[in-house]
């Protein structure tokens, strides 16, 4: 029954459980009157015009439960795929786990009797009387609501007791995750974050529910079905992170650089118009627009972007770069031995590029990215940026950093018309005779389909996905900037799209080359040598060390045992040389966890001990292996 006492009961939950912004926010919604029908277990919302359940919402909730256990809707972590640079360290465990026990296949992938799982996702709390009758009948640990009205939360929390929801879910070591808001985007960006939390281990097999349908949640429901497959995608590499250690020691002490930190709003480029240029297919129709308006707008180029304009004639006033693989260098140095000119170009790069790539460009910036060891241990003073997964993401936010007033994407196409074309004919890509290069440097297939800036469909993968997915959050975030999405592949929510023959900008009031140039003055700074690199390799070796020696002291029992102790070591950041052991190892580990997690449920349950304990030793020879390659590291830097 409806009650003021469950109310103030479930805010104390609330609070009880860290919700504190969620039991302030309901404290101040006040429900129309007449918006409850019924008693008893007729309870339903008026909705004025109409009853929002059929029924009553018990009646209805029980139904759709019912039909729901009958066939659940999951989310299914994949077999691995082989060949990626990142994953040498991975690959050796998942080869050495299917000579053993045998490969899986993708219908195994995507079927699964276990009922135990990391989350259920539930669009919609309507009243909320479904939520306790999944947790009583699947064994998941982390809630995720998803609700576009506060009203039918705070209803909830009216009508019905939350102890016994918070309380069930603590002794699963599992928590409630409220995502409410009005925004399609905002509601399937967030979601996707919290699957992406404490039980990212445990992803394989969540439960997806939906309560009800409306415009916005069934938007949000959509754009949530794009990014599955970026899913289970780490943020971070063991072995990656090793070489950009390596690589920002050495940038920082042998350069002349400036660190690029975000500007005032009397930025010398506030309010100007940026174009962003990427390699993507389409960028091939969009060089004539962006040559006919080349001085009246900054032009920024990413990544192989750059060999695509100066092979037409245009030089950017700014270059990114983020990859640290040496076939980069081998890139950038193409394009001088090709009779290109760099004078006058400004390098923005993270410090964890090949140190030879600065080296090119008269003018250099670093920018420290977010969650990187490197940038944890060395940025000092100046601040880490989120600057995404990508060099087309990092671009767009530095170019925010600058307080762009209009941006436009050229050649970011996250995807493209057919399958086999992933960048532009006149990109290294596909102009190299390197089939590591033509392969688009190991990219995943393009075999999702999604919705095209200006055409229905188009094909992607996860990492564009995922790339989008912070297009998708800054566009957000930033909502006195337009964005203008010129590229014929993957609609980016927020981002106009605009033909690029449709480009027409006025002429600029001041030489775009002098404002980069102010821009450069600006920003802090240093000569070579002179940057004060913290005396850190000491105290991150001492951290480095201590999450190794809790690390073996982990049970290796059973799964779940195993999972919340390694959990607690993975959670432990007290200072910043600690998040910088997290940074170096978490990424690697979790992928190992999540792969053996996934492997083990498909195995018949006589198998299943014994592939435990096997997953077990081969899982402590690849953590120790790391331990001495970063030992190794260290020696040498």
């Amino acid at each position: 029954m409806p009650s003021k006492d469950h109310f103030s009961s479930n805010l104390s939950q609330l609070r009880r459980f860290g919700h504190n912004r969620i039991a302030d926010h309901l404290q101040g919604v006040e429900l129309p009157d007449g918006l409850l029908h019924g008693a008893g277990e007729d309870l339903n919302i008026n909705l004025g015009h109409s009853l929002f359940y059929q029924g009553s919402a018990a009646a209805y909730s029980d139904h759709q439960v019912a039909q729901y256990l009958g066939k659940p809707s999951r989310f299914y972590v994949q077999p691995p795929m082989f060949g990626s640079v990142y994953l040498n360290r991975e690959e050796e465990l998942y080869q050495k786990v299917f000579e053993k026990f045998g490969a899986t296949d993708n219908e195994q992938a995507n079927s699964l009797e276990d009922l135990d799982a990391g989350y259920l996702l539930s669009f919609g709390v309507g009243m909320g009387l479904h939520l306790p009758r999944l947790i009583e009948a699947l064994d998941f640990r982390d809630l995720i609501v998803v609700e576009q009205f506060w009203e039918f939360l705070a209803l909830s929390m009216t009508v019905q007791d939350w102890t016994p929801i918070f309380e069930a879910l603590d002794r699963r070591n599992g928590a409630i995750h409220f995502i409410v808001d009005g925004d399609p985007v905002t509601l399937a960006n967030a979601a996707f974050k919290a699957l992406r939390g404490r039980q990212f281990g445990l992803i394989d097999g969540s439960y997806g529910f939906q309560h009800y349908r409306s415009p916005v949640l069934d938007k949000a429901h959509d754009l949530f079905r794009d990014m599955l497959p970026s899913l289970a995608m780490s943020e971070g590499f063991f072995d990656d992170e090793c070489v950009m250690f390596r690589h920002a020691r050495a940038n920082l002490a042998q350069h002349d650089f400036s660190i690029f930190d975000d500007l005032d709003s009397d930025s010398p480029l506030s309010g100007k118009t940026f174009f962003i240029v990427g390699s993507g297919p389409s960028v091939d129709q969009s060089l004539e627009a962006i040559k006919a308006n080349q001085d009246n707008a900054v032009i920024m180029s990413a990544g192989t972007g750059l060999g695509v304009l100066l092979r037409a004639g245009i030089k950017p006033h700014i270059h990114c770069e983020t990859e640290n693989l040496p076939i980069v260098y081998k890139a950038v140095q193409s394009h001088k031995e090709g009779g290109h000119d760099f004078s006058g170009i400004h390098l923005i790069a993270s410090p964890t590029v090949d140190p030879r790539i600065p080296a090119e460009f008269d003018h250099v910036s670093f920018v420290f990215r977010q969650s990187l060891t490197s940038s944890l241990l060395f940025c000092g003073k100046h601040k880490a940026l989120d600057t995404g997964a990508t060099v087309a993401n990092f671009a767009c936010r530095i170019a925010m950093g600058m307080r762009a007033g209009r941006i436009y994407l050229f050649g970011v196409d996250l995807g493209a018309i057919t399958k086999e074309k992933h960048h532009s004919v006149d990109s290294t890509y596909l102009r190299s005779k390197d089939s590591f290069w033509q392969s688009g440097l190991g990219m995943l297939p393009m075999d999702q389909e999604v919705p095209g800036n200006f055409r229905e469909k188009v094909y992607s993968n996860a990492l564009f996905m995922f790339t989008r997915i912070f297009f998708h959050n800054l566009i957000a975030q930033n909502p006195a900037t337009r964005f203008f999405n010129c590229s014929d592949g993957a609609k980016i929510e927020g981002a106009i799209p605009l033909q690029p023959t449709l480009v027409r900008l006025a002429d600029s009031d001041s030489s775009v080359v002098s404002l980069v140039a102010e821009m450069h003055e600006a920003l802090t700074n240093y000569r070579a040598g002179d940057y004060p690199i913290p005396e850190t390799v000491s105290h991150y070796r001492q951290a480095v060390e201590r999450w190794h020696d809790n690390f073996q002291k982990i049970r290796k029992g059973d799964f779940f045992s195993f999972y919340n102790d390694l959990r607690d070591v993975l959670d432990e950041k007290d200072d910043v040389y600690q998040a910088a052991a997290q940074a170096l190892n978490s990424g690697t580990v979790l992928l190992m966890v999540q792969f053996g997690y996934f492997y083990l449920r498909r195995l018949p349950q006589d198998k299943r001990q014994a592939f435990l304990t096997y997953f077990y030793q081969i899982f402590d020879e690849q953590v120790q292996g790391m331990l001495t390659d970063f030992e190794e590291l260290l020696q040498n830097a």
